[in-house]
């Protein structure tokens, strides 16, 4: 015997997986748009901050979501990332200007800018 398929199988998985999606968009607090044709066909969804963006259904449900969303929050931990690696510097090259006889007469800045030194004579340079 023969098994076949009811002539809308296809369809009505279709329809049932387009329904997934639209409810994992929804969890997410994002919209799907268009229409769900193909597990690898890109559709467009609309994040919560409003960035309009193509991808597979596959990708989002493994939970790839917005690449400008994506990018803030990787340039955000850059930034802060910096910016602690800047104070390290600082209390580093104090230390060791320090433990040489060496006050810093102006603030640390980066290592390409100058700054004003006294050695343990006082002078000044």
């Amino acid at each position: 015997m023969v098994y076949r398929r009811p002539v809308n199988y296809f369809e009505s998985r279709r329809i049932k997986i387009w329904k997934e999606i639209i409810e994992l968009a929804k969890s997410e607090s994002y919209q799907a748009l268009g229409e769900y044709q193909h597990s690898t066909t890109k559709m467009d969804f609309i994040c919560n901050k409003n960035h309009e963006f193509s991808m597979t259904p596959n990708d989002f449900k493994k939970g790839i979501l917005c690449p400008a969303c994506a990018r803030e929050r990787i340039t955000a931990a850059a930034i802060v990332t910096a910016n602690k690696l800047k104070v390290e510097a600082a209390v580093r090259f104090t230390k060791y200007l320090t433990s040489k006889g060496y006050i810093a007469k102006s603030p640390y800045e980066s290592s390409t800018k100058k700054i004003t030194l006294q050695c343990s004579e006082g002078h000044t340079f």
